[in-house]
């Protein structure tokens, strides 16, 4: 070894040795750590995906046993077997009361004999250590790869059994180099699933962090959005801290930081075909591996998912299901805020032909969901006929989410606040399967999916109205321009609100965002008409946006002013009229100009 090589471990940082602090608002895991307690493994394996907490729980077992334990951060350099030595040794030297790093160990290093120096290095380091036992914490143990320093932490485990006990961090699957371990039982794996936050965790997290109590359908929301993942249950309870309205689904809180967090500490990682396959089989509710080769033109899907599975990579295998897969709805939404909208209409546009050709699109035709106005639901065989309103409420409920799981406990608190649990558990039953057989009858049974007693609808199998509406949407956001026959379908398609006709109070905050989504876009189209001077265009969508909207007067004046253009004054004058009556009613005057002096600037 040697001298450059020997003094640079000198400057690392001393943080890769200190055990992290406590954030002040995170939740103590006592039933895990307690069931860490009472084991008598030498080794507990924390391995899970990004932002599940492995680290942090591994702190809180470190802090509570501060004077047996020691913290070593590894890094991609401590494959270097000298380096790994080292940074033990310096990890160990704050409690091991002995000389782990002298003149003999690196003399013996420099001529390479790994072996007798770990057997020199445990014969000093063993009897050196506590009576009572030892904790010695590796963290981001995925980076080691190196079989000499594997090798030298197996031997570890054995000279230091019953004296020891190891704890990893390891981002993704099982270790491999440990799996020996478990298989005798001398390890014990702590996953994703246990690292996830229970619902009472969620409401503690959420109330520390946001500062005030939330309501309880609020937190089931969370929590079923975010799976019980630590991560984004802190992202959302830090938006809900700041936010001023109360929303529910979708649009409960905003998700720039949590995608910030996805892109940067999981997304830009991955190589760039696995970033693609995640992108593109988003647009998929739930992913066959034959569907999605098929329709991205691959090969090896099933591979992908067995290793997107085995990451942690927020996949999972439908339960009753052999080979079906989906995301958790968190990643899902992530996944396509970055594909593009045009390469989304074509995978689905693919998907569609695939099943309709291979059998199962035929075995299950599409449905078609009306939105806009009252709620209607037609198939191949008719339109479904709800038993009662709560049926229809519960599918409407489902879509509303767009193929986000959503608990039984969620919907219930949505359906029915007044009720108690127990009775809300037992409408939820009747009424879930009135809604399978409403949906089998107009050939639909397999749109409704179960999971983990979560609900979703399969939205591959269906179209609708406010789905057309969001295609035009994305299309004019990107900048594109819609065609004149998409274009004039856009006037017609609105009616008169998103499920206007219903009157369910939850959806009241979306309903809102639709109408002015959809005003956004009449805007839109009619300020690229008048640019062109195709003024009568401009004039239909204005015409729209103010039967929306009665009291836009930005789009009354700007309608009066296309009229006018097109020589039609007695439109205009209406216009001029109702532009009056809704200046006082607001503004409580009238509006600036007279209406000679509107036609003048007009046509001046």
């Amino acid at each position: 070894m040697d001298e450059q090589a020997r003094e640079q471990p000198v400057i690392w940082n001393a943080s890769k040795f200190q055990i992290p602090k406590e954030v002040h608002w995170w939740l103590r895991r006592e039933k895990l750590l307690s069931s860490i307690e009472n084991g008598d493994e030498s080794a507990v394996v924390f391995h899970a995906g990004a932002g599940y907490g492995k680290t942090t729980v591994m702190a809180e077992w470190a802090r509570s046993h501060r004077s047996r334990s020691c913290w070593y951060r590894l890094h991609e350099s401590d494959n270097q077997f000298d380096r790994f030595l080292y940074g033990i040794a310096t990890a160990l030297s704050g409690i091991v009361k002995a000389e782990l790093w002298d003149a003999e160990i690196i003399r013996m290093m420099g001529s390479g004999e790994t072996e007798q120096v770990s057997e020199l290095f445990f014969s000093r380091c063993i009897p050196a250590l506590p009576a009572d036992g030892f904790f010695i914490c590796l963290d981001e143990f995925q980076v080691i790869h190196d079989e000499k320093v594997q090798d030298f932490l197996l031997r570890f485990m054995e000279y230091g059994e019953g004296r020891i006990r190891f704890f990893f961090s390891s981002r993704g699957g099982f270790p491999g180099v440990l799996a020996a371990c478990l298989l005798r039982g001398r390890a014990r794996e702590v996953k994703a699933d246990e690292l996830k936050l229970e619902e009472q965790e969620t409401a503690r997290l959420l109330r520390k962090i946001s500062g005030r109590e939330l309501p309880g359908q609020v937190v089931r929301e969370v929590h079923a959005d975010m799976s019980g993942w630590p991560a984004g249950i802190v992202f959302a309870a830090m938006e809900l801290k700041e936010a001023r309205t109360q929303r529910t689904g979708a649009a409960l809180f905003d998700r720039t930081q949590l995608y910030d967090y996805i892109f940067h500490e999981i997304f830009r990682k991955l190589t760039h075909d696995t970033q693609q396959f995640l992108l593109e089989t988003s647009v998929l509710e739930t992913m066959r591996p034959s569907v999605c080769d098929q329709v991205l033109g691959r090969e090896n899907a099933a591979g992908m998912f067995r290793y997107l599975v085995r990451e942690n990579l927020f996949l999972s295998r439908m339960e009753g299901e052999e080979d079906v897969y989906c995301y958790d709805g968190f990643f899902r939404g992530f996944l396509r805020s970055r594909l593009p909208a045009g390469r989304r209409t074509e995978i689905l546009l693919k998907a569609g032909e695939y099943e309709e050709l291979c059998g199962e699109g035929k075995k299950q035709a599409p449905l078609f969901v009306q939105c806009f106005g009252a709620l209607s639901v037609r198939g191949r065989e008719g339109e479904a006929v709800w038993r009662t309103k709560k049926t229809k409420e519960l599918f409407a409920c489902l879509f509303y989410e767009h193929g986000r799981w959503v608990t039984r406990d969620v919907l219930t608190e949505r359906l029915w606040p007044e009720k108690t649990a127990q009775k809300a558990a037992v409408l939820f039953h009747t009424t879930t399967s009135y809604l399978r057989r409403a949906l089998a009858a107009v050939g639909g049974a397999e749109c409704l999916l179960v999971k983990n007693q979560a609900y979703a609808l399969h939205m591959a199998r269906m179209r609708s109205d406010i789905g057309e509406l969001d295609d035009c949407y994305a299309c004019l956001k990107s900048g594109k321009v819609l065609t004149g026959a998409r274009a004039e379908r856009l006037v017609t398609l609105y009616g008169r609100g998103y499920l206007y006709e219903e009157d369910y109070l939850w959806i009241g905050a979306y309903r809102e965002e639709v109408e002015q989504r959809y005003l956004w876009m009449l805007q839109t189209l009619a300020d690229r008409a008048f640019a062109k001077k195709q003024y009568a265009e401009a004039a239909v969508y204005l015409k729209k946006a103010v039967e929306v909207d009665d009291y836009a007067l930005v789009s009354m004046e700007r309608l009066m002013e296309c009229l006018i253009l097109c020589q039609n004054f007695t439109g205009a004058k209406r216009v001029y009229e109702r532009l009056k009556e809704v200046s006082f009613e607001v503004l409580g005057e009238g509006p600036e100009r007279e209406f000679e002096e509107y036609v003048r600037r007009a046509r001046g």
